[in-house]
């Protein structure tokens, strides 16, 4: 008899281990099922942030684009202007001018337009350029200008709330003090 009270003893132990080892795999799998679900969130903002990356190089290389190679369609464009004896740039965007209002009716380019444009590409053709290549150079400049002057239709007082809000990097912040005293010097010479 004795040994049937041990076996029944042991038998619910049994059980009542086998029912805690129930109810910690439970536990375990709830676990299991809620780190499944943390790892889809944080797999989902990995790709969220690797887009965000993405698009941040994408934009970084776009102003170093801009900022290296702007200049140098300036430059270029100098280098015209001196061997032409007038502004390319400005008898391109007039003949554009003109394009719009022709088609409105109105009287198409002079002959003096038509000499410059000639000119303009002879001496393109010269340098081994072409009139569409330098009008995509002129797009260029024309899109750098907006890219780092778009804030440029602010009022002073915008423009200077935007600077003491701006927290300067390491490698520029010798600049912040000069241009807080440049709004400072514009408020005074505006109030005079």
């Amino acid at each position: 008899m004795e040994v049937l009270g041990q076996l029944k003893d042991n038998i619910e132990n049994l059980l009542d281990m086998s029912k805690q080892q129930s109810e910690i795999t439970e536990k375990c799998l709830s676990l299991i099922d809620e780190m499944a679900v943390e790892i889809r969130n944080l797999k989902e903002e990995v790709a969220e942030l690797k887009k965000k990356v993405e698009a941040l190089e994408d934009t970084k290389t776009k102003v170093d684009i801009l900022s290296l190679y702007g200049d140098w369609v300036a430059i270029f464009n100098e280098q015209l202007k001196v061997k032409l004896g007038f502004k390319p740039e400005r008898v391109i965007r007039d003949i554009s001018i003109t394009k719009s209002i022709k088609k409105s009716g109105h009287k198409g380019m002079s002959q003096e337009t038509k000499t410059q444009m000639n000119n303009i590409e002879r001496t393109l053709n010269n340098l081994g350029m072409t009139l569409s290549g330098y009008k995509k150079l002129l797009e260029l400049k024309q899109v750098r200008n907006t890219e780092f002057h778009k804030d440029g239709r602010q009022t002073l007082l915008e423009a200077k709330k935007n600077l003491y809000g701006t927290t300067f990097p390491a490698e520029i912040e010798s600049y912040q003090k000069p241009l807080k005293d440049l709004f400072t010097a514009l408020e005074i010479l505006y109030t005079r």
